[in-house]
């Protein structure tokens, strides 16, 4: 989806985490998207590039990435716009840091040679070696 602010974005259900919470998160300002709504898509794979946009009209200029994550799913459908289309309101977002494969607070890149715990998650970026 595009949207006027944060360019293209995407939303993904991450399933169950391990402490029982369903887990759905968006990456906003992102390029080219490579996957479909309604497709599965597997820890590691590529699903869009960096964008390039500048946004002029609501501000930032700089090449980044948002990724939020949250216990509900948004509005498609709705006037809000970014995450909250998204993730709904932020009373049910979600710190990352709680629910990331090395641990809390321990944010790991992927690496497709470990085996991972299904419900937590890797870096939502290709990591440099």
């Amino acid at each position: 989806m595009r949207d006027k602010c944060v360019g293209n974005q995407l939303a993904i259900d991450f399933g169950i985490s391990t402490d029982g919470t369903r887990i759905y998160a968006t990456h906003m300002h992102i390029g080219k998207i490579y996957v479909k709504v309604g497709e599965k898509v597997k820890r590691g794979q590529v699903i869009a590039e960096a964008g390039r946009q500048v946004m002029t009209r609501c501000g930032g200029g700089v090449e980044h990435l948002h990724f939020h994550i949250s216990k509900s799913r948004g509005m498609p459908g709705s006037n809000y716009w970014g995450s909250w289309r998204f993730l709904g309101r932020p009373h049910n977002w979600l710190n990352p840091h709680n629910y990331w494969t090395g641990g809390a607070g321990k944010a790991e890149c992927f690496n497709k040679d470990k085996k991972y715990v299904d419900g937590l998650l890797t870096l939502p970026v290709k990591c440099l070696n």
